[in-house]
């Protein structure tokens, strides 16, 4: 992966064809408290990814004062979508001590290792510098589709002659897609890393005022999206494994 500082980001698996942001969602217990998994995200994405309620709630207000209240409620579900999902991995946080007390519980039960490896990766759901996220969310597309939302903001401030706000939206792109990436299992990462180094040698450009036409952020992010085919999230791959 790049040389970007890595921070600790918690396996989704679940499925990301689904509705970008269900409001509804709730976590999935898990039958035991087996530890959760691990793969390393960029901290700068992740930076991006907790600034997300704010950068919708702004929009909302945006669309609210010029009297579009249909774009305003859709960008209040997005921020909230975010919150939701913060409210979920401390649920997670709760299942993972529930179902360790479960296994206590259980006469057979004695290894000292598994509980405080358990206990450990249970803090770090709720520990601010690890940055996690739970992987048994069910139903979450937090990821899914959050690139595609970028991309068209990045477009339309192309044609609004807005540089600095495309590029800025670049970088979103990117920074979603790497994490799409990192919570589907995607591998190799040096073909993520590429499509990452690409997006930003466009925002770049953007911002130089090279680019002008949304054609040219087109061709761009067509090869970025092109990391997704014949990928399936760890979910599909699990169930095509049974």
């Amino acid at each position: 992966m790049s040389s970007v500082k890595k921070v600790p980001f918690l396996i989704v698996f679940c499925l990301f064809l689904g509705v970008l942001f269900p409001i509804n969602s709730s976590p999935t217990s898990t039958s035991t408290s087996k530890p959760i998994g691990w793969t390393p995200v960029d901290e700068s994405d992740w930076a991006i990814y907790m600034a997300a309620p704010a950068y919708h709630f702004k929009n909302a207000q945006m669309y609210f004062k010029a009297g579009d209240k249909k774009n305003a409620m859709a960008e209040l579900s997005r921020g909230k979508a975010f919150l939701e999902f913060q409210k979920q991995r401390i649920s997670t946080a709760i299942n993972q001590i529930d179902n360790l007390k479960k296994d206590i519980a259980s006469a057979a039960f004695s290894d000292p290792t598994h509980f405080n490896s358990v206990v450990k990766q249970t803090l770090n759901i709720i520990n601010r510098k690890y940055r996690m996220v739970p992987i048994d969310v069910g139903g979450s597309t937090m990821f899914g589709e959050a690139h595609e939302y970028h991309m068209k903001k990045a477009k339309e401030s192309i044609r609004n002659s807005d540089q600095s706000v495309s590029a800025d939206e670049i970088r979103q792109v990117s920074a979603f897609l790497k994490l799409k990436a990192a919570s589907m299992g995607i591998a190799p990462w040096s073909k993520v890393d590429s499509v990452a180094a690409a997006l930003e040698r466009l925002a770049v450009k953007v911002e130089s005022g090279k680019i002008h036409k949304e054609k040219d952020l087109e061709d761009v992010f067509k090869k970025a999206t092109s990391i997704f085919r014949n990928n399936k999230s760890s979910a599909e791959m699990s169930k095509a494994m049974k």
